[in-house]
């Protein structure tokens, strides 16, 4: 959920991809202003992790990796199209839908409980106007999940609210004080997840 490698350069990719390479499962990016508030940085994502936005099906699930830096956090133009295909082309075959984003384009709503890590690229955005309005649309259940969480200690770690059939989520790390990762799983047929701190 973005800010994976806080001095994104060569160096630290090949340290990070190395560091990755025993692990047991496929893992997937989403960018973060660590990786995307330069236009070399946004060259070298695309040449080692690929496509900023995109979307993978596991299951009964479908997961939408979104970029909100392309448009100053408002999901637009191609990639607005996108998402609206992928939620209506696998509505019928998936329970849950997850968008993973990096800055939390939700926050307008709830800027009295949590405020971005990063501010970075932000103007007035258009979740609230034409995103969640979309999700309304689906009896799909919505884990909407922003990684932009954590970086400072007086901030919150973790954020989590829901609204009918759409969960939003905040969670990330960085101050070293309540870190915390999101572990989902299937039980009975059910989607549930724990949050750990460490």
């Amino acid at each position: 959920m973005g800010d994976f490698i806080k001095n994104f350069n060569i160096e630290n990719i090949y340290k990070f991809n190395k560091k990755i390479s025993n692990l047991n499962f496929d893992t997937f990016y989403a960018p973060g202003n660590h990786e995307f508030d330069q236009e070399n940085k946004i060259k070298l994502f695309k040449k080692y992790f690929g496509k900023t936005y995109y979307s993978y099906q596991n299951n009964k699930n479908l997961f939408i990796v979104l970029n909100p830096y392309l448009n100053n956090w408002s999901i637009k133009n191609e990639q607005l199209i996108f998402l609206k295909k992928q939620i209506n082309e696998y509505k019928s075959d998936v329970r849950n839908i997850f968008l993973i984003f990096h800055p939390a384009i939700f926050f307008e709503n709830y800027n009295i409980k949590i405020r971005p890590n990063s501010y970075y690229g932000y103007e007035t955005n258009n979740f609230w106007t034409e995103i969640y309005p979309f999700l309304q649309n689906f009896k799909n259940n919505f884990y909407l999940i922003s990684g932009d969480f954590g970086a400072y200690p007086n901030n919150k770690e973790f954020f989590c609210d829901k609204r009918e059939n759409i969960l939003f989520i905040g969670t990330g790390m960085g101050g070293g004080v309540n870190d915390n990762v999101l572990v989902f799983q299937n039980q009975n047929n059910e989607l549930i997840f724990d949050v750990v701190f460490f």
